[in-house]
Parts: structure tokens; C-alpha cells; sequence
């Protein structure tokens, strides 16, 4: 039995092959995280040493489970510092330096899910 291989069943083959490879990596990308959060941080008390800013940071979650946990990358010490909830709802990242306006922040909510945000610190 002899098959011939046109150009039009080729054609017609990837036409239906192609959709189903898009829609196969595209599906990953949506199930990664259902977390999405715009964070906003604004000066809250003074800290304890001398140019330290205690900040109170607002989430701004709109999707995904519960909030867990925030954190705040300190650059100097190359870790993540954890803030803790404020009977008000925000979550205080203690002991900042003013000089340094943008910082990353870190949310996880309670299934895992991880947002991380560049957030501006206003002046106070």
C-alpha cells in the first residue's frame, strides 16, 4: 500500500496540531498562582535606631486564599524579613532605612500561592 504525503495533508495535520501545543503551555502559566496583590506600604511609627521607619503595608489581594505571610527583602542583609498583622488588617514591616524607596515584597497566602511586588516606601 502506497501513501502519498501532499503538501495539503500536511498542512491540514499541523493546522489541528498547532491550537492544541498552544493551549497545552499556556495552561502552566494560569495555574502557577492564583494569588494577585498590588501591595502599598505608608510610614507608620518611628523605628528604633537613628533613620529607621516602621512601615505598615496594605496587601491589596484580590484573589486567592487567605494571606499568610508578608515579608520585606532587606538588600544590605540579602534576606527576607518578616512583618506581622496589626489587629487593622495591615502587616508591619519593621526598621527600615529611608534612603531605600523601592523594595521587594513577598506575599503568601494560605494555599502556597507567592505574589512578589516591588513596592515604593514614601518618605516620612
Amino acid at each position: 500500500m502506497t501513501h502519498n504525503t501532499t503538501r495539503r495533508s500536511v498542512v491540514r495535520g499541523a493546522a489541528w496540531t498547532v491550537p492544541v501545543v498552544a493551549v497545552a503551555t499556556a495552561a502552566p502559566a494560569f495555574a502557577a498562582s492564583s494569588l494577585v496583590c498590588t501591595p502599598t506600604a505608608e510610614c507608620k511609627l518611628p523605628g528604633e535606631g537613628s533613620n529607621t521607619k516602621d512601615y505598615a503595608i496594605r496587601t491589596g489581594c484580590v484573589t486567592g486564599s487567605p494571606v499568610a505571610t508578608v515579608e520585606v527583602y532587606d538588600n544590605q542583609a540579602a534576606v527576607w524579613i518578616a512583618a506581622t498583622l496589626q489587629d487593622d488588617g495591615t502587616w508591619l514591616a519593621p526598621q527600615f532605612n529611608d534612603s531605600r524607596r523601592s523594595r521587594s515584597v513577598r506575599i503568601t497566602d494560605t494555599a502556597g500561592s507567592v505574589d512578589i511586588s516591588i513596592v515604593d516606601f514614601a518618605p516620612c
